[in-house]
């Protein structure tokens, strides 16, 4: 009987000196994910922006260097890599000039964003026609300005008239 309680005893020895077999934990990674389009957004009818009387009462030429802003708050671009182009047409208006006359009043155009970004227009637009315009990048933003302004028209008067003109601006996003 001692021989049965030894061995009894030796095997309780080894089961408690033998570790538990060890619990493994499992788990995984879940990744989830989404994106966003790359994309800009602008009003397209901006206000009217006017410069009012471009003469004096003698009929003298007030305009040189006049500059005046139209700002589109709900405009924005999401991408870092946006660019810009910006494209202008001079004050004009089609009543015709005769000798001593004008009826273009030359513009330049630029744009801001609320950002800091800018661009401005570097080339020149030809009596009625529209300039070739400019591009750079000017990246994510929450708001634009757009700025024109008058130049120089030489020592001929304005033909009366109602004058026009454009800036047109056009947002790439990069894919």
């Amino acid at each position: 009987m001692k021989t049965i309680l030894m061995t009894a005893a030796a095997f309780a020895a080894l089961a408690a000196a033998t570790p538990a077999s060890a619990t493994v934990p499992a788990g995984a990674a879940y990744s989830f994910d989404g994106s966003v389009a790359a994309l800009c957004s602008i009003a397209g009818n901006a206000s009217s922006v006017t410069f009012g009387a471009l003469t004096d009462t003698n009929g003298a030429y007030t305009g040189a260097a006049t500059s005046q802003q139209s700002t589109d708050t709900s405009a924005y671009c999401n991408q870092a890599s946006t660019t810009a182009t910006i494209q202008h047409t001079n004050l004009f208006t089609s009543n015709t000039a005769s000798t001593g006359f004008t009826n273009v009043v030359p513009m330049s155009a630029s744009l801001s964003t609320t950002q800091g970004a800018s661009l401005s227009d570097a080339t020149s637009a030809t009596g009625t026609g529209t300039s070739v315009g400019s591009n750079g990048t000017i990246g994510a933003f929450t708001g634009l300005k757009v700025t024109a302004t008058l130049g120089t028209i030489g020592s001929n008067k304005l033909v009366a008239g109602s004058y026009s003109g454009t800036i047109t601006v056009t947002l790439t996003p990069s894919s």
